[in-house]
């Protein structure tokens, strides 16, 4: 990443220049062929304009490389990046480098961050020596993030370098990133956020004398200027940046005059999660960092707040409070690297802004993802000596100290500890993210649970898809806070043609009736789960135009699962028997989350204050379905089969009249009632197909609403699709009623013309 540098800076800090001009130099690994062209060793990679060294000698930035190599990422070599195929197996601590060489190692840190930490920013520890920086993929993510003015929210694991990593990448934004800007350390209290300072200032003390930034010479005067260096605060006196350090505030009136303060382009609030009235540092923050992070981007500065915190106490105000921001967060996925070096950064960072109303990353990795193992693991627990600390600081579990769940913490517990991470996510219609936790067969039935939201940011918008063969087990996710009413149908449509062709739809209706009504008017219409309430009338022959519109609406309520006071007390209780029977259903980080917020009080159940269930619900739409649906055999589902049942095709040419008779009483009733029982097959003309297709027309006028009595609204196409033959993603229409492939063309004879 190249950085805007200050003229005069550069001009300040440069050294005469001696030795052997660089046409002069050999290079003990590399052959110069002159025009700036090079015979690069095996393990000295070029790649559009970049050098990339495999043969560093800081191990941890190759296995993070491998690490996101063996995780599918394509461009996972970034932190290799070298501009200066002359600092080669240069180290940047050997005493004996000439001017010239240094020159070119400083202009390298002010091009290229990955370079300094790879190789020249250095991490002390006990006993007065240094270790080189050590990355990580949580880290990597961070870093990487905020060097595009992306605001992230870091939680893992202590001890695993955290908050060294943060300060690592604000030393190299101090001393070569920007020019003139002031950063902000904000902590619980004064004296660790001052902490945070003396640990920059300690591993600038392990940089190589050149680089160290403590003092300048004035060349004019030949005195010596110093910047300001104490407890709580340092300025550079080469470029102009300064660090200032605070404390929480002790009221909220207090930190309103905190948060007017807060114009600063870098901010670094550490342990987030515990500061008192964070939401109202935030809240009147928030102007002042849009306009000052506006004018750094301006001048290609470095701009970025980083938030970074041990999982909090959700009984706490503090603990609460940051739920505000971590709720409207939008998960890290890996594959961000790869859209960027795809799209771009405006194609990324729309993304960002289309998920998170507050434009932030929230990027976790547990332990086990980040080198640690089991040892480390028990080691920690032994040290930590406290279930609730450790199950915050090592598990990263956000809990309530005296909880109110209507759930056994045992039974919460060990649901955690089967949640997965998604092992695909893919990104509809740019904005919204499909996460896939079990490969998707799109022959398979599968229950889609869908909880809707107005799209305004509040609430969100839910799908939950359920494998109804494996014990209801979550396969996929699919959620956003800011998914327009108008958008809503298009994804429904295109992940129930895509990736879910089979199964019912259950939306729960009580919000959706604009939903409903647009997606009856498409062929997906007969996926929707639908619970005749208007039977008393299905019979009936209305005749005048009113009556017929009395009908419908009559039929249309039947569509969706109802959420009321008979609903949803069976809908908790099915929960509850999943909690304790069906532990490995939830998989879902975020399922598992609103599980663990929810209380009950005054004998209902619900999500704690400030806390959603739109998961929650989601699930429980496929759950209730599941259990208490009616005619699931309309929607492919077989219960009590093993999948194969449902997704193997049958041969339907030697079917016998028994078998005929079976498969004619699983169609819908308003379908079987347009032609007479099937016979033998011989006895069939082709009139009564014809009369079958009449019947058929007549059918789609009567409930198709968004037709015309003239149109040809079921034409073979529809037929097909109706009859779940094979959907084409250029036309993303749905099935209809899963009625077996082939069944209708089984009840006539094609070839028997009059």
């Amino acid at each position: 990443m190249e950085t805007k540098v200050n003229k005069e800076q550069l001009e300040e800090k440069r050294v005469i220049l001696k030795g052997i001009p660089s046409a002069e130099r050999v290079h003990p690994k590399l052959i110069r062929l002159g025009n700036g062209k090079y015979i690069l060793p095996p393990n000295l990679k070029y790649s559009n304009g970049v050098y990339y060294d495999f043969d560093t000698t800081n191990t941890s930035f190759l296995v993070c490389c491998k690490d996101l190599k063996n995780a599918g990422v394509k461009y996972n070599y970034f932190m290799l990046a070298l501009y200066d195929p002359e600092l080669y197996g240069v180290d940047p601590f050997d005493p004996t480098l000439d001017d010239y060489m240094i020159q070119k190692t400083l202009t390298e840190c002010y091009r290229n961050p990955w370079y300094y930490l790879r190789e020249c920013s250095r991490i002390p520890v006990a006993g007065g020596k240094s270790v080189p920086f050590r990355l990580n993929r949580a880290m990597c993510a961070v870093i990487w993030l905020f060097l595009m003015g992306i605001d992230t929210y870091v939680t893992i694991a202590r001890q695993i370098g955290k908050t060294t990593a943060v300060v690592a990448i604000l030393l190299w934004v101090y001393i070569f990133g920007n020019s003139n800007s002031q950063f902000l350390f904000l902590h619980i209290d004064k004296p660790r956020a001052s902490k945070n300072l003396q640990d920059l200032k300690s591993q600038m003390d392990c940089l190589p004398s050149y680089m160290q930034q403590y003092q300048k010479i004035d060349y004019e005067t030949g005195k010596t200027i110093k910047g300001k260096n104490n407890v709580n605060s340092m300025e550079n006196a080469f470029n102009g940046n300064s660090i200032i350090t605070k404390g929480q505030p002790d009221n909220a009136e207090n930190a309103a005059n905190l948060g007017r303060g807060l114009s600063q382009p870098i901010q670094f609030f550490d342990e987030f999660e515990f500061i008192r009235f964070n939401d109202e540092i935030l809240s009147v923050a928030g102007p002042s960092f849009i306009t000052i992070s506006r004018t750094s981007k301006e001048n290609n500065a470095i701009y970025g707040r980083i938030f970074s915190s041990t999982a909090g106490n959700l009984d706490t105000n503090a603990g609460q409070a940051a739920m505000k921001l971590w709720n409207e967060r939008i998960d890290w996925y890996e594959g961000m690297y790869d859209e960027y070096f795809k799209h771009g950064e405006s194609y990324l960072k729309e993304i960002i802004q289309r998920k998170s109303s507050v434009k932030v990353v929230y990027v976790e990795y547990p332990y086990y993802l980040l080198g640690k193992d089991d040892d480390w693991y028990y080691a920690m627990s032994s040290a930590i000596n406290d279930k609730m600390r450790f199950r915050r600081e090592i598990l990263l579990q956000r809990l309530h100290g005296s909880s109110e769940s209507p759930y056994d913490q045992e039974d919460i517990d060990a649901i955690y500890n089967l949640r997965r991470k998604p092992i695909e996510t893919h990104v509809i219609f740019g904005g919204y993210t499909l996460e896939i936790y079990k490969k998707i067969n799109p022959k398979n039935v599968y229950f889609l649970g869908i909880d809707v939201s107005d799209g305004y940011g509040q609430d969100s918008t839910v799908i939950v898809a359920t494998d109804p063969y494996n014990d209801n087990e979550v396969v996929a996710t699919l959620a956003s806070p800011f998914m327009p009413t108008h958008e809503q149908p298009k994804v429904i449509t295109f992940l129930a043609s895509k990736y879910f062709r089979r199964g019912p739809i259950n939306i729960e209706r009580n919000k959706a009736t604009a939903l409903l009504d647009t997606l009856m008017n498409t062929p997906l219409k007969n996926r929707i789960y639908y619970t005749s309430n208007a039977e008393d009338t299905e019979g009936k022959e209305v005749m005048d135009r009113k009556g017929h519109l009395v009908r419908q609406a009559q039929i249309r309520k039947g569509y969706g699962v109802i959420t009321s006071t008979k609903t949803r007390p069976k809908m908790f209780e099915l929960l509850e028997y999943y909690v304790r029977d069906f532990k490995h259903a939830f998989v879902s980080e975020q399922l598992i989350h609103e599980l663990q917020s929810l209380i009950i009080k005054n004998g209902v159940i619900k999500a704690r204050q400030g806390e959603h269930d739109d998961y929650i619900m989601a699930f429980l739409m496929n759950l209730y379905v599941y259990h208490y649906g009616k005619r699931l055999h309309m929607y492919g589902f077989q219960k009590g089969k093993p999948q194969s049942a449902s997704t193997n095709e049958y041969n339907y040419t030697n079917m016998t009249k028994e078998e005929r008779d079976i498969h004619y009483s699983q169609l819908p009733e308003e379908i079987k009632m347009q032609f007479p029982k099937p016979q033998d097959l011989g006895d069939y003309k082709r009139k009564e197909y014809g009369k079958y297709l009449q019947a058929k027309k007549q059918y789609a006028g009567r409930y198709n609403t968004g037709g015309n009595d003239n149109d040809d609204v079921f034409n073979e196409t529809d037929i097909n699709i109706r009859l779940n033959e094979d959907i084409t993603e250029d036309n993303i229409n749905m099935q209809g009623y899963n009625v077996p492939s082939g069944f209708m063309n089984s009840m006539y004879d094609k070839d028997d013309e009059e």
